[in-house]
């Protein structure tokens, strides 16, 4: 009988560990679902289905006895969420920040279950193509008061992207706050030491110039990606998709001389001022920019309150997304 059908049991933390994960050509039920997971204080939890995966964990949905949860497995055995975990117990509970319901050495991240990224919410209401005015600056406005709270707690993310800002738990007072997820790349805001030149930082297209060159990163850099992903919603569009890392760090650092028009305009042609309020969008997006250039010139913090009033301010907050109109 193939690995992935086997009848549902309860399963150790140890036991869990050690199971290959099958290597299949089709597009097969993913492992580990529908089987009962038991963790180390004794709960079970009852896995569902895949809702993603990464280069480096996997994230199933599942439900205990309370409700419903997201469950983090690393895809490789020796991989630690050891990491991850002290950021998120830091900051569980915080606005912005699933909660955590279990996170224990050798067992997989049991969180608070969001709701869907706005990178899923990107290609299911627009069809690919371009968020409008309001969405992509109340999801910026969004993000930057979570990285205040992250980068204030003492970590930096250095992964901002679409994929990683999620709405809160559907049919909560929360269900329409943005979110921000996935701190498997987190380090502490005091780290000097570089990371190795093998070690991957953030996703390329939404990367920091820093990360792209192996530097250590800054709360700005944070800021930095996020700039990148309010062009990708807002346009369905980067000037550097599917370049080559030596040609997307020159296009990168072409932005820091000649100013964030080198994006925008780019952009325009793929939709970013096709509609009449867009071209508001493009000059947010720029003001954003210059805050971001301000602070790798001087090498000062982060302004999140004139970051925040480049997207427009407490005014951007209050105006409902596209999809609850």
């Amino acid at each position: 009988m193939a690995l992935w059908m086997v009848a549902a049991r309860t399963r150790t933390p140890h036991e869990w560990s050690r199971r290959p994960t099958p290597q299949l050509l089709a597009d097969p039920v993913p492992p580990f679902v529908n089987d009962r997971l038991l963790l180390s204080n004794g709960v079970h939890v009852q896995l569902e289905r895949q809702l993603g995966e990464g280069r480096f964990c996997r994230v199933l949905r599942g439900s205990t006895h309370e409700g419903p949860v997201a469950v983090k497995v690393p895809l490789d055995p020796s991989h630690s969420l050891e990491g991850e975990a002290a950021v998120l117990r830091q900051l569980s509970g915080a606005a912005g920040f699933p909660r955590v319901y279990h996170a224990r050495h050798g067992d997989p991240l049991v969180l608070e279950l969001l709701g869907p990224s706005m990178d899923e919410l990107w290609a299911r209401t627009t069809g690919g193509t371009y968020f409008a005015k309001a969405t992509v600056l109340r999801m910026g406005c969004g993000v930057l008061h979570c990285l205040r709270r992250l980068h204030l707690a003492g970590f930096l993310h250095n992964d901002v992207k679409p994929a990683n800002v999620c709405l809160g738990p559907p049919s909560s007072e929360r269900a329409a706050m943005v979110h921000l997820i996935d701190f498997g790349l987190a380090t502490p805001t005091n780290q000097e030491a570089a990371p190795a030149a093998s070690s991957p930082i953030g996703t390329p297209l939404f990367a920091s110039i820093a990360a792209h060159q192996g530097r250590p990163t800054r709360a700005v850099d944070d800021v930095e990606s996020l700039v990148y992903s309010l062009a990708f919603v807002a346009s369905g569009y980067l000037p550097w998709k599917q370049k080559r890392h030596s040609q997307t760090l020159f296009m990168k650092q072409r932005m820091m001389t000649d100013g964030c028009e080198v994006l925008t305009d780019s952009c325009a042609a793929h939709g970013l001022t096709e509609e009449i309020h867009s071209s508001s969008v493009a000059e947010a997006i720029q003001a954003l920019w210059a805050e971001v250039v301000a602070c790798q010139e001087t090498r000062a913090g982060v302004d999140y309150e004139k970051c925040i009033a480049a997207l427009g301010g407490p005014s951007s907050e209050t105006v409902p997304f596209e999809w609850e109109l």
